[in-house]
């Protein structure tokens, strides 16, 4: 039997590398499009940042990566929108595994993989409560998270539980800042 867990990392890493993207944008009003999405956040994501919710193209999703990065969308035409702009959540796969280590009073190391977005599962799931630890990697070096909130010893799969990460550090890549010349 295949577990899968859904970790809310919400990144602001993903969202602050201080590049601008040149995209474009819709309005959805109906709640039923937030039913799926690529993130894997179903209808949880209309509680992120109160249904402020975007789908990203491929320099922002970056795979599955940029799920639950928080981006500022702003828009060039000032009869549209205001120059502030919106703050958003990218919730809309790629195969890809990490193993990594916890601790939680001994080793135990597991392979998981990302299924799709924020979703990773195993095959191998232990008994009892437990905790997670990640590495965040930006270029050549990482670092490593442990998420604040363990898994209760009676857990249940296709539970939503909170793992109290938020990473705010920034991940610089090779583009100019937004604000390289002091405007947008």
């Amino acid at each position: 039997m295949t577990h899968w867990f859904l970790f809310l990392l919400f990144s602001s890493a993903a969202a602050c590398d201080l590049c601008v993207h040149q995209s474009k944008a819709s309005f959805v009003t109906s709640v039923s499009a937030l039913t799926s999405g690529a993130c894997g956040y179903g209808s949880f994501a209309i509680s992120l940042s109160g249904g402020n919710l975007a789908a990203g193209v491929s320099s922002l999703y970056k795979g599955g990566a940029g799920c639950g990065a928080c981006f500022q969308i702003r828009c060039k035409d000032p009869k549209l929108c205001s120059s502030e702009g919106a703050k958003t959540w990218l919730t809309t796969a790629w195969p890809e595994t990490f193993t990594n280590k916890g601790s939680l009073g001994h080793w135990n190391s597991m392979t998981m993989s990302r299924k799709y977005g924020a979703v990773w599962g195993t095959n191998r799931v232990p008994n009892g409560a437990l905790q997670f630890r990640f590495v965040v990697t930006s270029g050549y070096d990482g670092k490593w998270i442990w998420a604040k909130s363990v898994l209760p010893a009676d857990w249940k799969p296709r539970v939503v539980y909170d793992s109290g990460v938020q990473i705010t550090d920034i991940a610089l890549e090779s583009c100019y800042p937004c604000d390289y010349d002091g405007t947008w």
